[in-house]
């Protein structure tokens, strides 16, 4: 029989040894141009296909050596193939990834192709060649061999009789059988013996003085140490009850005395092969699990009763800080550490619950952990398996939320949310105290001016300098991005530390190698005198702050019921001002401007008027505010060009070609409107030349952003419309800008004109603005003029056109034109 097992491993190996060690060179190819490529993914790649090659030249061999065990039917073939096929598959599966790579040079193309040919091959070699073997017989012809042949590995038999000869002539059937074989002449001894050796399996006796074999036996089942270990009962005794009582305390199987040998070798090899696939069973079932465990991110630990470790997985060895060897074991109070009364106790008690706690490793700081406990049964004993996560990053984020939910992340002021909280608690208390609200009134230059990362930096830095002027029980915090807020404790030192806020937060700003300087403003109540309400005091600052960037003068104002009442004239004039745009309340008039010399009207400026119908004419002075805080100020514009353009168009209709419009544009309207966009539009649709326009825009709007206001002035400009500098001489008044940008007009503004006769000052600025307009040959045009003294004076200075109401007052546009016709 041997020689032909010997014959079929050699025929074996001349069928798949070729192909194997073909596949094998071409893997090594596979990966040494994988080297030569020089491209990190293709060399991954091309390293496991030569892995997988290596891999499946080991297995065969492995297999070829196995096969007498399979064709003597000791193990199965079906193993051995799934493990040959293991390292193909991946030979293939990489291949196959390569080959669909668009750049994959030809050399490698060609090499990783015979890869995939040679494991197809492979594959049906498997297929053909390793076809699961009849166990074979002895061959007619060879001799039977009188040596007992083992079928199975050799085992402990331990032999418990009362009876020497029994015990002897037992053990020696055992031994020719090759197992080894002790024995003991009672109960006790048996005992003992299993309690120092590894025993295989017990043949025990039934019928012995002392402690019985029943008895035994119930005792063997009923520890967790022997439980699992076969035994087999020896019985002289016909009565099956008592055989049967065994059968049910857990013993495998039953002998009877006398025994016959074939019948006692056949019950020994059952129930060791019984035992012996419930052991691997249980090895592979623990491998699995351990598999299992060791999938989990998560620490899982298996428990006993008392709470002691007995396996766990190697996340769990991370957090405990223990092999799994060292693990087990140990008591998990000591890594649980607060975990109240006894294990046993505590496991029983937590089972399907999950808790937060900590986890103290065996070395280093303890961590946060969630517990999650379950009861599980295996081998009829209860276990527990307890699931410990990491919840540091948890914990970590919900420290971070909570600290967002109280404090701005840039300058971990208080946020909104808990400074109201904060002043709801204060007046809960019935405590005095001043709510300080603090912006800066050029914060939106400072947004356009800095990158965010500069905004963010002197954010940090004003609430750095709020903080040191700060005293114990004073509360600060930051309600926007330029809008902070700080709770004194006492009402009487409100306006004593704004006036330190407002000089600390005057001095520049050290910001990306420069300084910044900031326009703070104060608006400030007080409490309980000024409102009970965290709400009301809020609205009561923002309204005290809101008036001071109004008031030109001290840039710090306490709240007064008058603010109050004037924000809800102002939301009533901003809701009415809605419904007058709505209606077309809104009306253009127009102010004459004259040549001086010769006093003939050459154009007009246009001017807005509200035609309440409860209130008559409103002048724009008390309404325009409103609209450029409110951006109403972007329907006005339009309807001011679009009813300026109408006009116009009907007086050229009228002959009269020669007159000019001269039309405000507003920083809104500058910044956010399309005007190029707008005035073609306008023309457009009232079928006039661009040319007849002017657009007046102060000084200030252009210098708030240089380069973006040179850009849409230049594209006015070559729509063909006139631009004037409004108010000449109250901003910045830079000659620079004059130069680079495509301006036209010079406007004098009227605070200039009317002391002009009295201030020899006054009169100096006026000659050098009518010097300027003339050397850089721009119009120049004097506003407000209301005296022949005033005009004479002009005149005599070169300037060269004047409007105000010496030469007509702002009127409809009939009568302009009617003006306009009388003057001629």
């Amino acid at each position: 029989m041997m020689r032909h097992v010997d014959r079929l491993v050699e025929e074996t190996r001349r069928q798949m040894q070729p192909t194997v060690d073909r596949l094998a060179e071409a893997a090594g190819v596979v990966e040494a141009c994988g080297l030569a490529v020089e491209n990190r993914e293709f060399m991954a790649d091309t390293a496991r296909i030569g892995d997988a090659g290596r891999a499946t030249r080991a297995q065969f061999e492995r297999v070829l050596a196995a096969m007498p065990s399979v064709l003597t039917g000791e193990i199965a073939m079906a193993p051995l193939r799934h493990d040959l096929r293991t390292p193909l598959n991946a030979a293939r599966g990489y291949s196959e990834l390569l080959l669909e790579e668009d750049a994959l040079p030809p050399v490698l193309v060609d090499a990783t192709r015979r890869v995939c040919d040679l494991v197809n091959a492979l594959l049906l070699d498997i297929d053909q060649h390793l076809a699961n073997p009849v166990v074979l017989e002895s061959e007619p012809g060879e001799a039977e061999d009188d040596t007992p042949q083992v079928q199975q590995e050799p085992a402990t038999i331990l032999v418990v009789d009362d009876n020497e000869d029994t015990r002897l002539l037992i053990s020696r059937r055992i031994e020719r059988d090759g197992h080894k074989a002790l024995s003991a002449p009672d109960g006790e001894t048996a005992l003992a013996a299993m309690a120092i050796r590894d025993i295989d399996l017990v043949l025990l006796d039934l019928d012995m003085p002392g402690v019985s074999g029943s008895d035994v036996l119930l005792r063997l089942k009923t520890s967790p140490a022997t439980s699992r270990i076969p035994v087999v009962m020896i019985s002289a005794d016909a009565d099956v009850s008592r055989v049967v009582q065994c059968l049910e305390f857990g013993a495998e199987d039953y002998v009877t005395k006398p025994f016959n040998p074939v019948l006692l070798r056949a019950r020994i090899g059952a129930a060791l092969e019984k035992y012996r696939l419930r052991m691997r069973d249980e090895a592979s079932w623990e491998d699995r699990f351990r598999t299992l465990m060791n999938m989990f991110a998560d620490g899982v630990v298996v428990l006993d009763e008392r709470g002691l470790i007995e396996t766990g997985n190697a996340t769990a060895s991370a957090l405990t800080g223990l092999t799994g060897t060292a693990m087990v074991g140990e008591n998990i109070k000591r890594f649980l550490p607060d975990v109240d009364g006894r294990p046993d106790q505590w496991v029983r008690g937590v089972r399907g619950s999950v808790f937060d706690t900590r986890c103290q490793p065996a070395t280093g700081e303890s961590i946060p952990v969630e517990v999650t406990v379950s009861e599980v049964w295996y081998d009829e004993r209860r276990r527990f398996a307890a699931v410990i996560r990491d919840i540091s990053a948890r914990k970590a984020a919900e420290a971070r939320n909570a600290y967002l939910a109280r404090y701005d992340p840039n300058t971990d002021l208080l946020n909104e949310t808990a400074l109201r909280e904060d002043l709801d608690t204060r007046l809960a208390e019935n405590r005095e105290g001043t709510l300080m609200m603090i912006s800066f009134a050029n914060n939106r230059q400072l947004e356009e001016d800095l990158r965010q990362t500069e905004m963010a930096t002197l954010a940090r830095q004003v609430a750095d300098r709020l903080r040191r002027l700060a005293s114990p029980g004073d509360v600060q915090g930051r309600l926007s991005s330029g809008e902070y807020a700080w709770i004194c404790h006492s009402e009487i030192i409100g306006e004593t530390l704004g006036e330190r806020v407002l000089a600390v937060l005057s001095e520049p700003f050290p910001i990306s190698g420069h300084e910044v300087l900031a326009e703070p403003h104060i608006g400030f109540t007080c409490f309980p005198a000024d409102g009970t309400t965290a709400v009301r005091l809020l609205r009561n600052a923002d309204l005290a702050l809101d008036h001071a960037r109004r008031d030109r003068g001290w840039p710090m104002k306490r709240y007064t019921e008058t603010m109050w009442s004037a924000i809800q004239a102002r939301r009533t004039l901003e809701r009415d001002l809605r419904i007058a745009i709505d209606r077309g309340e809104l009306e253009v008039w127009f102010q004459p401007k004259v040549e001086l010399k010769t006093r003939r009207c050459i154009g007009a400026e246009a001017l807005v008027r509200w035609n309440h119908p409860d209130h008559g004419i409103i002048s724009p002075a008390s309404f325009m505010p409103v609209a450029e805080e409110s951006n109403l100020i972007l329907p006005i514009g339009a309807i001011v060009l679009q009813k300026s353009c109408a006009e116009a168009a009907r007086w050229r209709k009228h002959g009269l070609t020669e007159l000019h419009i001269a039309v405000n544009i507003s920083a809104t309207q500058f910044k956010r409107q399309n005007l190029p966009l707008l005035l073609r539009a306008a023309c457009h649709t009232y079928g006039i030349p661009a040319s007849i326009l002017e657009f007046e825009v102060t000084e200030r709007v252009l210098m708030d952003d240089t380069r973006e206001a040179t850009r849409t002035l230049n594209a006015l400009r070559d729509e063909g419309v006139a631009l004037a500098i409004d108010d000449f001489g109250t901003g910045y008044s830079s000659l620079a800008y004059l130069h680079r940008m495509p301006v036209t007009t010079l406007k004098v503004d009227q605070s200039f004109v009317r002391p002009l006769m009295t201030d020899t000052s006054t009169q100096a600025i006026t000659r050098t603005i009518i010097g300027l307009a003339e050397s850089m040959k721009l119009r120049c045009v004097a506003e407000g003029v209301e005296t022949e003294d005033e005009h004479e004076w002009l005149a005599l200075n070169s300037c060269c056109y004047g409007q105000g109401w010496l030469y007509g007052r702002p009127m409809r546009g009939d009568a302009f034109m009617t003006h306009v016709t009388a003057n001629v």
